[in-house]
């Protein structure tokens, strides 16, 4: 698991609980592992698994409630991030997760609220500040959202997401310029990431500049031959703008390599 082999992580644990059913803690490491390989059902199976065996595990609760949430199970998500409250008070990622449950249930001044408690438990966590800047996007205050983005930025200067997430802010305001620097900085950070490609194509396209588009996914291209993510961004791009002849000969290039 440590060295990213999830698939074979995935069957040891397997292997443990072949052994012993009662072994929670397999139980809910096979959840993360489900859990980075996008296999949501499996995942979810498995943290109910493994509360069945220890309900104080206030971890699995947690992911569940993230999980409910990701599955559009509002209500069900916040009765998870409750549940947790109501024995640690103090647990971050649980008022986290009640801020996020309570803006889809529209209830926008209790989602900031929340969001404000687990900042004021961990004042040092960039990623409460990115969840907070979002929330206050829906919650249409911008100036508050780019000074929260801005924040997530400074504690953790290296977040890929959050450049991201600050450059998709600026290109949703029209700022060009700074979301493409947000965007060439996260490509600066992680070369390898299909991401920041994809974004800084897209940007290009919102400005009617589709040959630099086209040009930023000939580069990620070049750049991430054994990504299939980046790789195949340029059949996709020619896909999205109706060029079908081209999105095939690509795609059909691509399968023959």
């Amino acid at each position: 698991f440590e060295k990213a082999k999830y698939r074979e992580a995935s069957i040891e644990y397997l292997n443990a609980i072949q052994v012993d059913s009662q072994y929670m803690e397999a139980h809910y490491q096979l959840a993360q592992t489900y859990l980075k390989l996008g296999l949501w059902r499996g995942a979810y199976q498995e943290l109910m698994r493994t509360v069945d065996l220890q309900p104080e595990h206030l971890k699995a609760q947690v992911d569940m409630g993230n999980l409910l949430l990701a599955g559009r199970e509002f209500k069900q998500a916040r009765e998870r991030a409750e549940l947790v409250l109501q024995r640690d008070p103090n647990n971050v990622d649980a008022h986290i997760l009640l801020a996020n449950a309570n803006a889809t249930l529209n209830n926008v001044e209790d989602s900031l609220k929340e969001i404000e408690k687990a900042i004021q438990l961990d004042p040092e966590r960039p990623r409460s500040y990115l969840n907070r800047a979002l929330l206050q996007l829906n919650a249409k205050q911008i100036a508050a959202a780019e000074e929260s983005f801005r924040k997530a930025i400074q504690l953790d200067p290296n977040s890929v997401p959050a450049l991201l997430a600050l450059g998709n802010f600026y290109q949703g305001q029209r700022r060009w310029p700074e979301a493409e620097q947000q965007y060439r900085r996260a490509l600066q950070i992680d070369p390898k990431n299909h991401l920041p490609y994809a974004a800084l194509a897209l940007l290009h396209l919102a400005q009617g500049q589709r040959s630099q588009a086209e040009q930023v996914l000939l580069d990620a291209r070049q750049a991430l031959p054994d990504k299939p993510e980046g790789y195949r961004l340029l059949g996709e791009l020619y896909f999205s703008t109706g060029e079908l002849d081209k999105a095939l000969v690509e795609f059909a290039s691509l399968y023959q390599e």
